[in-house]
C-alpha cells in the first residue's frame, strides 16, 4: 500500500447522529460531534463580528450548520482533501454550513 492507495480512499463517514432537536444551547455547554461523538464545548459567536480561526482556536469547539442545525468538530467538517470550506455532513451545505454558534 503506497501513499497514493491512502489518499485515493474515501473516508467513512458514520452516518449523523440526530442532535435531538435541541436548541437551549448555552456559552460552555458540551455536547457531541454528530460524526464521531468528540465531546465538544458550545461557543457563540456574535454575528456583526468578524470571526478568524486557526485549527488551535477551533480545537474542541463545537461547529452548528446554518441550514439544518447539525453539530459537528472542525474535522469531521472538512471536505475531502482538507481544503476549503467547512461542509456539513448531514446536508451538505457549504454556504450556509458549520459555523460558531450564534444568538438568534
Amino acid at each position: 500500500m503506497g501513499i497514493f492507495d491512502r489518499s485515493s480512499k474515501k473516508k467513512k463517514v458514520p452516518s449523523p447522529q440526530p442532535t435531538g432537536g435541541r436548541t437551549d444551547y448555552r456559552e460552555g455547554d458540551f455536547v457531541n460531534c454528530g460524526v464521531c461523538r468528540k465531546p465538544l464545548r458550545v461557543k457563540y459567536h456574535d454575528p456583526g463580528k468578524v470571526a478568524i480561526a486557526t485549527a488551535a482556536a477551533l480545537k474542541g469547539v463545537a461547529l452548528r450548520c446554518q441550514s439544518c442545525g447539525f453539530i459537528v468538530c472542525d474535522p469531521c467538517s472538512m471536505p475531502p482533501g482538507g481544503m476549503g470550506m467547512p461542509i456539513c455532513p448531514r446536508c451538505k451545505s457549504q454556504r450556509n454550513g458549520p459555523f460558531f454558534f450564534r444568538h438568534r
